[in-house]
């Protein structure tokens, strides 16, 4: 096996993780928000739903500024982002969308050890942007199961977030 084959199917089993930890969600529970600590940021405002947004977005900032030259911005993320909110189908739809793209913007690259841009301005060798994307679903997968089974499910969907990405984001050159 190739070490892109091992990035392949290692990056398929965690996006496996991470539906399987939404599998058989209700949008009642995604709305289902955890109560932050004042001066707390959990990369979202706190309910299920904003962590498969941030999955997403995520997937799309990392491929666009990783593999394609910045093709796609975060200041055009969070319109679309408050577009299908709060409509939990189509934050699913948005995150499959994310990850087919994901995993096409780094399909035909050759070389896993040249350094590529991170979001953040820094450079790392382009397995290391696959892998921390491979961690992050499982990473996120784990935060969705435990919500899962500490949050009771509300009728009150929670506000819109492209205002956070704005606040947390903006100092990026992908803004």
């Amino acid at each position: 096996m190739t070490d892109r084959e091992l990035l392949i199917k290692l990056s398929n089993l965690s996006w496996e993780d991470l539906l399987e930890s939404i599998t058989g969600l209700t949008q009642e529970l995604a709305w289902a928000t955890i109560e932050l600590q004042p001066g707390e940021y959990l990369h979202t405002e706190g309910s299920i739903l904003s962590q498969i947004a941030h999955v997403a977005n995520g997937k799309i900032i990392y491929g666009s500024v990783g593999f394609r030259e910045t093709e796609v911005r975060w200041r055009e993320l969070s319109p679309k982002i408050d577009s299908l909110w709060p409509n939990l189908d189509a934050v699913v739809d948005w995150l499959h969308e994310a990850h087919a793209y994901w995993m096409d913007s780094w399909a035909s690259v050759e070389d896993l050890e040249a350094e590529r841009p991170r979001f953040n301005g820094a450079m790392v060798p382009a397995w290391k942007l696959i892998a921390t994307v491979m961690n992050h679903d499982q990473y996120h997968a784990g935060q969705i199961q435990l919500q899962r089974a500490i949050l009771t499910p509300t009728s009150t969907p929670p506000p819109p977030e492209g205002d956070l990405w704005q606040k947390y984001c903006e100092e990026f050159s992908c803004w």
